[in-house]
């Protein structure tokens, strides 16, 4: 069930990622990947989050991948697994650069 909750420009709200956790957890969703990162903690967010977590969803979001030691959601949230990617050297990645996987440009 891929969901997209903004707009095909990534413009939108958190109102809306919230309703798109829930819309996946009533429409039958074991896993949920959401696969962007935000620096401010919304209630929306979290309380559509733990909705999904009780009805036993796995959930796991992106980490930021740019470098910032801050707190990012909704990975920080202690029941979504947070994913962030390393190099090819297992070096913590420091920015996003789309296509290089292998450590070349």
């Amino acid at each position: 069930m891929p969901l997209h909750c903004l707009t095909e420009l990534d413009q939108g709200s958190r109102l809306n990622i919230a309703e798109g956790i829930r819309y996946a957890a009533d429409n039958g969703a074991n896993i949920i990947s959401m696969t962007y990162a935000d620096y401010t903690e919304t209630s929306a967010v979290k309380e559509a989050i733990d909705y999904a977590y009780e009805k036993g969803i796995v959930m796991t979001a992106s980490a930021g991948n740019d470098g910032s030691s801050s707190d990012s959601y909704p990975a920080a949230y202690d029941n979504v697994i947070g994913v962030g990617w390393t190099d090819n050297k297992d070096t913590k990645a420091d920015i996003i650069r789309w296509g290089d996987v292998h450590g070349e440009s």
